[in-house]
């Protein structure tokens, strides 16, 4: 009782200054679990990183959304598509770089996670205190995926691994395991090589094309497929991926994407998302072909879970769980 008296205390003079923060039953919340369910590893990463933040109101978020829509009429961002390997060339290049010249695992974290930048969260607009807050948030949500989802496998394929942080967070949370990142760009397979000479994990990889799947590649038996922030460049030219996965068949699939399904456009901030996820010719019909697939008997779709944060744009990381049947 005290403990609870004192969480409340805190919020309380947090709010007073127009301040908000993350505690276990926050995130417990957001992942649609109890918070009875996290680990003694997760609740550290909670109790000791910043969680603060600043909810945009009044004047504040009127401007941010008229920027916003702005941006979206006036197509102020690049689109993704299969034409688009050599800008992530380059951006994988940089953070190969980075690694090299330091053997931080920290030069991993992808430049598009920015400091200081406006993020989604609840529905809403916010500032975080932290310039870490966007990376930590979403290292404890992918650690509880993990934990949750990829604990019975033997082998963990992600595909589209880009910089390859989330093969480094694998490899941590499952040193035991084969760990195997895969991703169109050379960049990153080169970032794969490096890992596997200055790490003790076991970690490999090699060339993957979402677009067009190697012919004769086979996942390995007991194995596990995820996806992080990947997919979304894909629009709606996810079949050659899709039927790649149902004729591999893997034990489970992960996926943490936007998912354009679960927006409603009747809420102002996810009204902006839709347009936002169209313009980009981000993910967009993918869970309505899972959902097709199971009433056929296909698949089992495990769990379907908006995580109700990203970037400025989207929620860019809710959970789909599924594997063939």
């Amino acid at each position: 009782m005290a403990a609870d008296k004192k969480k409340l205390d805190k919020k309380q003079k947090l709010r007073a200054k127009n301040i908000s923060t993350l505690f276990v039953e926050d995130f417990a919340r957001l992942f649609g679990i109890r918070p009875d369910e996290f680990s003694p590893e997760i609740l550290k990463i909670i109790r000791t990183r910043d969680f603060r933040y600043t909810p945009l109101q009044g004047e504040e978020r009127s401007a941010f959304i008229d920027a916003f829509r702005k941006r979206i009429a006036d197509n102020d961002f690049w689109v993704s598509g299969s034409d688009k390997k050599d800008r992530w060339e380059t951006g994988w290049s940089e953070n190969l770089e980075e690694y090299r010249a330091t053997s931080d695992i920290s030069k991993l974290i992808p430049k598009y996670v920015r400091p200081n930048q406006i993020l989604r969260l609840d529905y809403e607009y916010i500032k975080p205190f932290d310039v870490s807050f966007e990376f930590n948030i979403v290292d404890v949500w992918r650690q509880w995926v993990f934990g949750k989802y990829l604990a019975s496998v033997d082998v963990v394929y992600e595909f589209g691994c880009g910089s390859c942080q989330h093969i480094v967070a694998l490899a941590k949370r499952f040193p035991e395991k084969k760990i195997l990142g895969f991703d169109w760009a050379e960049s990153s397979h080169a970032i794969i090589k490096e890992l596997k000479v200055h790490t003790p994990w076991k970690i490999d990889g090699g060339i993957f094309d979402f677009y067009a799947p190697p012919a004769g590649f086979s996942l390995e038996k007991n194995s596990a497929a995820v996806t992080i922030g990947a997919m979304e460049q894909l629009g709606k030219n996810f079949d050659p991926f899709l039927k790649f996965l149902l004729i591999q068949r893997p034990s489970i699939i992960v996926h943490l994407e936007t998912i354009e399904e679960l927006y409603d456009p009747a809420r102002e901030t996810d009204e902006l998302a839709i347009e936002y996820v169209k313009k980009r010719n981000y993910l967009r019909g993918y869970l309505t072909r899972l959902r097709e697939l199971e009433k056929r008997g296909t698949v089992e779709i495990m769990r379907v879970h908006r995580f109700l944060y990203g970037g400025p744009g989207h929620d860019s990381y809710s959970l789909m769980a599924w594997r063939p049947k």
